[in-house]
């Protein structure tokens, strides 16, 4: 246990460090037909994924407690992504993400816009996100999405296919995506492309790409 004078810069640190990439592996992993974080990241892809969301999208956006080593902190969750012996379920992760998303990613995506970093990565688990709230992943299998907006995701996606009038919906749920995202023109746009690309290529081909 240790104690310290502010626990904000430590709850942030895990959020988004842990919450965030275990959120974007949940999404992203189930989408392409993974069971657990250990399946996800032992695929190449998945892996170079992950350490680049770390180091270019996310730790930026963090403040390291005081005598904290964030690299040391980082090797351990990778440690522990890759135990085997850790049933982290993809799919159980990935539940009730309307109430998860914004403070695991969407707040990473907010500092990050303020100061012209990278978003990216970022917007490849949004897009995830949105993919997988349709119930239904990228082989034609169908699910239930476990998430008190369950009911109006449906909604959407039956009322729209089209990328960009899907990301319009999505956008307006003011309660999930605040005001500064959903006037912002470069996340708007970003999310766009990832998700067109994520539509007609697939989880592992988006990434290659943005990994490229």
């Amino acid at each position: 246990v240790k104690i310290v004078a502010n626990v904000e810069d430590f709850e942030r640190l895990k959020l988004r460090c842990l919450n965030g990439t275990h959120s974007a592996l949940a999404y992203l992993g189930y989408l392409a037909g993974f069971k657990t974080i250990f399946e996800v990241v032992s695929h190449p892809v998945f892996e170079v994924f992950l350490n680049k969301l770390w180091n270019n999208e996310i730790l930026p956006s963090v403040v390291p407690p005081p005598e904290f080593e964030i690299s040391v902190y980082i090797d351990k969750l990778f440690e522990r992504y890759k135990n085997p012996n850790i049933r982290h379920l993809t799919k159980q992760i990935a539940m009730d993400g309307s109430q998860k998303l914004p403070q695991r990613i969407l707040g990473t995506i907010i500092d990050n816009l303020k100061f012209e970093r990278n978003i990216d990565l970022l917007c490849e688990v949004v897009a995830a996100w949105i993919r997988y709230t349709s119930g239904k992943d990228e082989f034609g299998n169908k699910f239930d999405v476990i998430d008190p907006k369950a009911q109006k995701f449906s909604e959407i996606h039956k009322e729209e296919n089209i990328a960009t009038h899907l990301v319009e919906g999505y956008l307006l749920l003011d309660d999930i995506f605040p005001l500064e995202l959903r006037r912002n023109d470069i996340f708007r746009t970003t999310l766009e492309e990832v998700l067109v690309r994520q539509i007609n290529g697939g989880t592992l081909k988006s990434l290659e790409k943005v990994l490229a």
